[in-house]
């Protein structure tokens, strides 16, 4: 962006009717500030704070977060992108190359391509987690066809050919079978003829409070829209009061979650060995704390160690450790960080219902190796389903 386009965008934003919504803003460096967003592009953040208008570059800001943002209500028809996006609306009609969604707050349905879809869920539960496994059953099609599950739980294998107000159009066995539309839970693509949208290296992961969660190349934030470039396609235009979150990813700070461990252990109390989960809570369901869900981060149970090989860019680590939401209220653990076989920090105990605790910026420089133990406190492993969020390596 231009100097001249930079100075118009502040003016502009700066002298029309700015949402009232506090944000928060985490920098690279793990400082936080509070105010309200005047605007951002995809080189710029400007929040005005009680100092006056703060501009930051985009590439050293980790996340913008809606204070005491909620969402509105549970999503009850949800489109899932094969990249993990989520689109909250009322699918209209579909042949073989599109789906139209009527998505909330939008004049015009939303053409989503359809090679780019994972599934379809109706009549979600208003459980979360009876609704997170739902939405994670629609990856699980094995490749032999489109799989259509019924409201009594039954499925069948078949091609999809559309969607309309009759229902859904399978041919199953050579011949055409339309199920109707409220007798249809779910409808799984096959995954090999899905095509996944690329992600670009630096992009922007967006939460709206109707649920939806989108991958975007880019994010223009003014004071009454929030113009998404999303990864799949389209661009969608919201209303700015539907933003929940903004997470900037490639920028400065790099997530430890996008990196392959060298070692992974888990030696559990009880109960057979568990694995660890990229950007996933232990349970594969979103990571939630407190109420809040986290995009990136480690889902990792009591009594594992990870290490991570270190890069000679490497400058300092920090994050956050909380108990996931899903245990309600219960399990407690300690994470502690080493370097190099050398502990250089312990968290105090975490607790469900509690909120996370800071990893604080810790000196990596030259070190090789950054291991994570997490260990078991008050009751055993018993519960123990540990998130380890927004965990950044900061480089020069």
């Amino acid at each position: 962006m231009t100097s001249f386009a930079r100075a118009t965008l502040l003016l502009v934003a700066a002298t029309s009717a700015v949402a009232e919504d506090r944000v928060l803003v985490e920098r690279f460096d793990g400082q936080t500030l509070e105010g309200v967003l005047v605007a951002c592009d995809d080189s710029l953040v400007a929040v005005e704070t009680a100092d006056g208008v703060l501009e930051l570059p985009v590439r050293e800001v980790v996340s913008i977060r809606v204070v005491d943002a909620t969402e509105t209500e549970s999503p009850r028809n949800v489109v899932v992108i094969a990249n993990g996006d989520r689109l909250v609306g009322r699918p209209l009609d579909a042949d073989e190359d599109t789906l139209r969604l009527d998505v909330p707050s939008s004049a015009e349905p939303l053409a989503v391509p359809l090679e780019t879809i994972r599934g379809v869920a109706w009549s979600l539960s208003l459980d979360r987690n009876v609704r997170e496994t739902t939405l994670a059953d629609l990856g699980r099609v094995r490749g032999d066809g489109d799989r259509l599950v019924s409201t009594n739980g039954d499925f069948v294998l078949g091609e999809f050919r559309g969607l309309s107000e009759e229902g859904v159009e399978l041919v199953v066995s050579t011949a055409n079978t339309t199920v109707p539309g409220d007798r249809v839970r779910a409808l799984s693509f096959d995954p090999t003829l899905i095509t996944p949208p690329k992600t670009p290296k630096r992009h922007v992961l967006v939460r709206l409070n109707d649920g939806t969660r989108l991958t975007a190349a880019t994010v223009a934030v003014d004071d009454a829209i929030v113009s998404v470039e999303a990864a799949f396609g389209p661009t969608i235009d919201v209303p700015r009061e539907r933003l929940q979150s903004l997470r900037f990813v490639g920028g400065r700070a790099r997530d430890l979650s996008d990196r392959e461990p060298a070692t992974f252990e888990h030696t559990p109390w009880l109960g057979p060995k568990r694995d660890w989960k990229r950007d996933r809570a232990v349970t594969g369901h979103p990571m939630r704390l407190s109420g809040v869900t986290h995009d990136k981060g480690l889902g990792l149970p009591s009594g594992t160690r990870l290490v991570y090989d270190l890069q000679p860019g490497d400058r300092t680590f920090h994050g956050h450790v909380g108990i996931d939401d899903s245990t309600r209220r219960r399990g407690s653990a300690r994470v502690v960080v080493s370097l190099d076989g050398r502990e250089v920090h312990r968290t105090p105990v975490v607790r469900g219902g509690e909120k996370p605790v800071a990893i604080p910026p810790t000196d990596v420089a030259g070190a090789k190796q950054l291991e994570l133990r997490v260990d078991p406190a008050d009751d055993g492993d018993l519960l123990d389903r540990v998130n380890l969020i927004d965990l950044l390596v900061v480089g020069e």
